[in-house]
């Protein structure tokens, strides 16, 4: 990349852990010059999570406020950098903590191949609309192979799920939905930290959140009852 200025700019939900140092090594391993970082809350949709999250509500306008004031810093910044003034490029900041250090560490493809269901699409239910594959991001799905090609490959979104209109693909999510008050204590914690710090702010409040009623239920009672 023969030291051409990036920049990395992430959305997440309610934990960042290692993403940028991650994306910043790769990009510096590479040959860039990684010249700036920022990053922003956003709210997700995820089947065996409640909906809303903790984040619900996030990016607002002062975030996109904040999104838009770092690229004009960009913009003015890398003509500045050269020589000498290299000392004046950030580093990304640490994880808050040993907790979403290990937690980013564990998250590689084959952690994620095996730890969570496989999807399979149901044939009686599938109404062939193509939305799923319409939507997936890695080219991953085929309805109308025989059988229905789902997750090859699979960057496990979980978007071909929530944009399914009759729920034709399935998993067992039993063990995830079971976990997810224990997990959400974890993000809870972290979020009071950036709140406390500043760097978060509570759009809705964390105490109304049914943690035993996750979206995939949601869904199934609307789609029975519309």
């Amino acid at each position: 990349m023969n030291n051409q200025h990036w920049f990395i700019y992430v959305t997440h939900a309610n934990a960042i852990g290692e993403a940028l140092p991650i994306v910043s090594k790769s990009l510096k391993a590479k040959g860039a010059k990684v010249i700036g970082y920022h990053d922003c809350y956003a709210d997700a949709t995820v089947p065996f999570y409640p909906k809303p999250l903790y984040i619900d509500g996030h990016p607002d306008e002062q975030e996109l406020e904040e999104a838009r004031q770092f690229g004009e810093y960009i913009v003015e910044f890398s003509p500045k950098i050269s020589g000498p003034n290299s000392a004046l490029i950030p580093e990304p900041l640490p994880v808050s903590s040993e907790y979403w250090k290990t937690q980013s560490e564990k998250l590689t493809m084959e952690y994620l191949e095996k730890a969570f269901p496989k999807l399979s699409i149901n044939k009686e239910k599938c109404i062939e609309c193509g939305t799923c594959m319409d939507r997936c991001p890695v080219d991953g799905i085929d309805i109308y192979a025989d059988p229905p090609r789902i997750q090859d490959p699979c960057s496990y979104c979980w978007h071909c799920v929530n944009v399914c209109p009759v729920l034709a693909i399935e998993a067992d999510w039993s063990h995830w939905i079971a976990g997810a008050p224990e997990t959400f204590k974890e993000y809870r914690k972290e979020l009071e930290i950036e709140a406390a710090k500043g760097n978060f702010r509570w759009l809705i409040d964390p105490d109304s959140i049914d943690l035993s009623d996750p979206l995939i239920r949601q869904r199934e009672r609307k789609l029975t009852n519309p």
